[in-house]
């Protein structure tokens, strides 16, 4: 009779955790706390729009205030609007308007884009002239 032996199965339990299972919960805690603090210090979006005309700024400009800000080039001036924390192109010279038919922009890393008339309005301002270095 005592040749079949009962099957024995292991089920883990929440309290037959492991050090590596406690030291891994830890580090992803302390990984997400420290991308809470962190992470808003690191760009991302800010409350600006840098407006360019052929590759130079032309200037930048708070989101927060609305206004409406001309922009020479040379085809005419272009025409954009801050408004509620976003930014569109409202008129331009350009022939085909498809800028002025592009959504506001609103999000880092957006654009706005007037290739006939040389305006690019920009979300984000940039800290410094440098984007990267290669070594």
């Amino acid at each position: 009779m005592g040749l079949i032996r009962p099957l024995r199965i292991a089920i883990k339990t929440p309290l037959d955790m492991t050090g590596i299972d406690i030291l891994l919960i830890v580090a992803t805690l302390g990984a997400a706390i420290i991308g809470i603090i962190f992470l808003p210090k690191l760009g991302l979006p800010s409350n600006q729009i840098e407006i360019y005309q052929n590759n130079r700024i032309y200037g930048r400009y708070d989101l927060r205030h609305n206004k409406i800000i001309e922009v020479p080039g040379p085809l005419g001036s272009t025409c954009v609007e801050i408004k509620s924390g976003a930014a569109r192109i409202i008129s331009s010279p350009c022939p085909h308007k498809i800028c002025v038919g592009m959504a506001p922009i609103g999000n880092k890393g957006d654009f706005l884009l007037c290739l006939p008339n040389g305006v690019l309005v920009k979300w984000g301002a940039q800290t410094s002239d440098v984007d990267a270095v290669s070594r």
